[in-house]
């Protein structure tokens, strides 16, 4: 299975090529921002959230996207914690 995971920081227009068709979508915390302004709905969001917030946390719970939510006094990085998901998918 192919996994992409999305991280928040700057999205150049090529990035949105990476996100391909059947690809299991995972956004670390805020990167589920970016694919938001794509139109893409991730498979996942994974992170303490404190980029997306609980309204976004809300609108995407909303449209079935999985929530994976986090303590903020976590050792790993939400991008580190979105890596290992993708490789257990």
């Amino acid at each position: 299975m192919k996994a992409v995971v999305v991280a928040h920081g700057d999205m150049l227009p090529a990035d949105r090529a990476a996100v391909g068709e059947g690809a299991m979508i995972i956004a670390a915390d805020g990167g589920a921002l970016a694919l938001e302004r794509w139109k893409i709905l991730p498979h996942l969001v994974v992170g303490d959230m404190d980029s997306l917030g609980q309204a976004g946390v809300e609108r995407l719970a909303k449209r079935g996207v999985g929530v994976a939510k986090f303590d903020p006094a976590k050792d790993e990085s939400d991008l580190e914690l979105a890596v290992a998901q993708a490789i257990a998918a």
